[in-house]
């Protein structure tokens, strides 16, 4: 349809050549999407999750937490208490508060409460639609109530490109 429209635009009616560009764009993102989707099905969580992070209390201050964001690549922290998930204390959230309240504030006070979790058995295509729908960009995996990984729009980026080169490797013909 978009090189219908272009060539169409081409030939006297340039506003066809706008139309072509969009319907070119949004089949291209369509196109990315359904690939997407197709290499996350049938992953479980547990093989992209992050098992390496740190978490905050919700008596940590800000300034605990900033200190954790320069001295590594982690940008969202758990807030556990007691082995319980609280909730996120997510890099937005702790860049707004450390201007309005200082290092001093309470992680607790200023932390999001409602970020959705996952299960180490759910299929990540399910999870990355539950981080797309939502304001924070991490998604806590729990196994029988217990914090064991973390889910970001980073990792999961990673994993697609880590899993598309070992496609690759299998993929190239062996040379003797």
């Amino acid at each position: 349809m978009a090189i219908l429209f272009g060539f169409l635009g081409l030939q006297g009616n340039p506003m066809l050549i706008f139309i072509a560009l969009f319907v070119w764009i949004g089949a291209g993102q369509e196109a990315s999407m359904v690939q997407m989707k197709s290499a996350l099905a049938g992953i479980p969580v547990r093989r992209a999750m992050l098992t390496h992070f740190r978490t905050l209390r919700p008596a940590s201050t800000l300034g605990d937490a900033a200190d954790l964001v320069l001295s590594g690549s982690q940008q969202d922290f758990p807030v556990m208490d007691d082995g319980r998930l609280e909730g996120i204390l997510t890099r937005s959230d702790l860049l707004a508060a450390l201007s309005r309240s200082g290092r001093n504030a309470a992680v607790g006070d200023h932390m999001e409460r409602d970020c959705p979790t996952a299960d180490t058995s759910e299929m990540l295509e399910t999870v990355l639609a539950r981080l797309r729908g939502r304001d924070c960009h991490t998604v806590p995996v729990m196994e029988r109530g217990a914090l064991v990984g973390l889910v970001t729009m980073d990792n999961v980026g990673e994993f697609l490109m880590i899993q598309a080169a070992e496609r690759k490797n299998t993929e190239a013909p062996m040379v003797a």
